[in-house]
This record gives C-alpha cells, structure tokens and sequence, in this order.
C-alpha cells in the first residue's frame, strides 16, 4: 500500500470519526500505529495539522531527485 492510500484512508476516517480525529491531532504515531496496525520507524515523525477554510497547508514532500537512503525511507516509511 502506498503512502498516499494510507493517507486516503487517515483522512477518511479523520472526517468520518470526530473521537479518531481528536486522538489523530494530539497524539498521530499511536494512533496510527493502533487503529491501522502499522509499525512505524522509531525516527520517523508524523504531524498532523487540520486545514480551516481560512488556514491552508502546502506540504512539499521530498524531491524525488534525492537518492539519499534517508529519502527512500521517507517515501515508504509504512512496514
């Protein structure tokens, strides 16, 4: 599964579930890692933000050019 159906499916539940949304915003990896059974990297961090109709995010992920091992991590950070 990819990084972005895995992120579909955070947000899907985030709109649908107003308790997972609230444990999504404070505390992210837990939930994460409980309600879908990923086991994240240690040294992975995840924030998670929620937009407003007046307040955007403009997320720019890593540049596919960097061939860096860090990189490729980042790119498939779900085991």
């Amino acid at each position: 599964m990819s990084v972005e159906e895995v992120r579909n499916q955070i947000i899907q539940k985030a709109w649908e579930d107003e308790q997972f949304k609230a444990r999504l915003l404070e505390d992210p990896r837990s939930t994460i890692e409980e309600m879908f059974g990923y086991s994240l990297p240690w040294d992975i961090e995840i924030t998670v933000v929620e937009e407003t109709n007046k307040h955007y995010y403009i997320v720019i992920p890593p540049n596919p050019a960097d061939t860096t091992e860090e990189a490729s991590v980042m790119v498939t950070p779900w085991n």
